[in-house]
């Protein structure tokens, strides 16, 4: 992408990769929100559940939405030293 001020051209470019895969996590985990939420009063409206019943299963349910993420980044990280480990072996030190 290159923008031109007052006759200065300036070029900037990179890789959107993990932006762009960062972005679409959000995204997801947004959804994954509204409809735990959604599901927590559809609940307590229609199905007569107890605020409290209802407010331990919002609670129970977004507990395991954050556990999956953090799993989720701790399994990349694994990954990602394990292949460093093979490519030091094959190339490295």
């Amino acid at each position: 992408m290159a923008e031109s001020v007052d006759g200065l051209v300036v070029t900037i470019s990179g890789d959107v990769g993990p932006l762009r895969a960062s972005l679409s996590d959000a995204s997801r985990l947004s959804d994954d929100f509204a409809r735990d939420l959604t599901r927590a009063f559809d609940d307590a409206a229609v199905k007569g559940r107890t605020l409290e019943e209802t407010m331990k299963r919002l609670v129970a349910s977004l507990s395991s939405h954050a556990l999956e993420s953090a799993l989720s980044v701790a399994m990349k990280i694994v990954q990602q030293r394990r292949e460093m480990r093979q490519w030091l072996r094959k190339y490295g030190q």
